[in-house]
């Protein structure tokens, strides 16, 4: 289904969010309208907290899954808004943020 268009709902012509659209802006998180990559980075990092608790390797399977997904929502989303990087997605800033704690030092685990 790669480059469906969502239709306009009935209801104004307003279009309808996609499940991609939510997931990629965190439940309209990135919808903010100042700084939402900023948003998705304080996400990210109230999100590693708890994972560097968890040992390495609990936290870097997580960002892969969390990576993996991102990939995917993220490009599904841009090509539905017909955007290369619509900035209401921020979950990739999310992602690249759980990345980013895997390099603190392992006294931190």
């Amino acid at each position: 289904m790669a480059g469906r268009k969502l239709k306009a709902t009935a209801q104004g012509g307003s279009r309808a969010i996609s499940t991609a659209q939510r997931v990629a802006t965190v439940g309209g998180l990135g919808a903010l309208p100042l700084a939402p990559g900023t948003a998705g980075s304080l996400v990210g990092a109230a999100l590693s907290v708890p994972l560097l608790g968890a040992g390495w390797p609990l936290h870097l399977g997580a960002t892969l899954v969390l990576a993996a997904v991102a990939v995917r929502v993220a490009g599904r989303a841009a090509e539905e808004l017909d955007q290369p990087d619509p900035p209401q997605v921020i979950i990739d800033e999310i992602a690249g943020m759980c990345a980013a704690a895997m390099a603190l030092p392992f006294q931190l685990y």
